[in-house]
């Protein structure tokens, strides 16, 4: 007798072992007890991915009563679809709760998102379902600051890097980089929980601008990833900030030496630019807002002549933070 109870118990064992057992909600509505109804084709969305798991399954919920329930069990077009009719004795206005079954994890979750309860209406369909979700989609992700300073320092934390959630909400999820060509910079930073870190000392000269690819992924595997331009600028001028620029300056529109320029200009915030004759009369001056564009005229416009003119830099924070040299302007015909 002990042979046939061990094969029997090996079977029961076998059975449980190559067949996957869920313990189902028992969710079920008895039609008949409602006077109206309204349908719903959905898709179930767990954790940000379009469920295939026909096991998977969905109910709505009046006022803590199932009033509708369907599995997600009709293929069409690659979705698996719930076709649900759901019920109600008033017409309009009652709150429906949906509340989604995962049958690989045997779980409950409730649905970010609610609908009220319209008689005859007819919510989705094969083409653009409804979306049953477990999560707030992420509709956006952006850095708090995108704005490095010429005496940051390896360790210096760059930003927080924040979520915007479909509800309008903002929350901090974990970021990672993204390694492909649209972060090119990613090594100069690294990234702990939601911070960004510079991991090298700046140098605006060489590398006045970084382009970094980050993803930030919630605790549930929803993730969103963007790509920021991470901007270097100084108060002022660097003390030991040497300066590079042609003093030759021919404005007669052949595209050389057409305009006095400043390299890495824009990454200077606070500063005065004043150009001189021989004579020390100021002729031109531009305070924050110069833009490359020096020809050669004064500050009424004039065209000046021919001849060797000064500019000084000057740092707007530090008196003793200055830069002096000459123009050699030659413009034909004007001497």
């Amino acid at each position: 007798m002990k042979q046939p109870i061990k094969l029997f118990f090996q079977l029961i064992i076998l059975l449980l072992t190559s067949v996957n057992i869920y313990a189902q909600p028992n969710w079920s509505v008895n039609p008949p007890d409602f006077q109206f109804t309204m349908t719903m084709t959905g898709l179930g969305v767990y954790n940000c991915q379009a469920t295939e798991d026909e096991a998977d399954m969905v109910g709505a919920f009046i006022d803590g009563e199932c009033r509708g329930v369907q599995y997600f069990n009709t293929v069409v077009g690659g979705q698996s679809l719930a076709y649900m009719t759901i019920y109600d004795n008033n017409s309009n206005g009652s709150e429906i709760i949906f509340k989604l079954y995962d049958a690989s994890e045997d779980a409950i979750i409730e649905d970010v998102y609610t609908v009220s309860f319209s008689e005859n209406e007819s919510m989705g369909n094969a083409a653009s379902p409804y979306l049953f979700q477990t999560d707030f989609p992420l509709l956006d992700l952006y850095l708090e600051n995108d704005i490095l300073y010429d005496d940051s320092k390896k360790g210096t934390i760059l930003s927080q890097a924040v979520t915007v959630l479909e509800n309008g909400t903002t929350t901090a999820f974990d970021i990672q980089f993204v390694d492909d060509s649209l972060g090119v910079d990613n090594a100069y930073f690294s990234a702990s929980n939601d911070l960004l870190q510079l991991e090298q000392d700046v140098d605006f000269k060489n590398k006045p601008i970084y382009t970094i690819h980050i993803i930030a992924t919630s605790p549930s595997g929803c993730s969103i990833d963007r790509v920021f331009t991470i901007t270097v600028v100084n108060n002022g001028l660097p003390p030991d900030y040497k300066l590079e620029v042609s003093n030759l300056l021919t404005p007669n529109g052949d595209g050389r030496n057409d305009y006095f320029e400043i390299p890495y200009l824009n990454s200077f915030e606070n500063y005065t630019l004043q150009i001189f004759n021989d004579m020390g009369n100021e002729l031109y001056t531009a305070t924050r807002d110069y833009d490359n564009s020096w020809n050669g005229v004064s500050s009424t416009g004039a065209e000046l002549p021919t001849g060797t003119y000064y500019f000084v830099l000057r740092d707007n924070n530090d008196k003793d933070n200055y830069h002096v040299g000459d123009i050699h302007l030659f413009r034909n015909n004007k001497f």
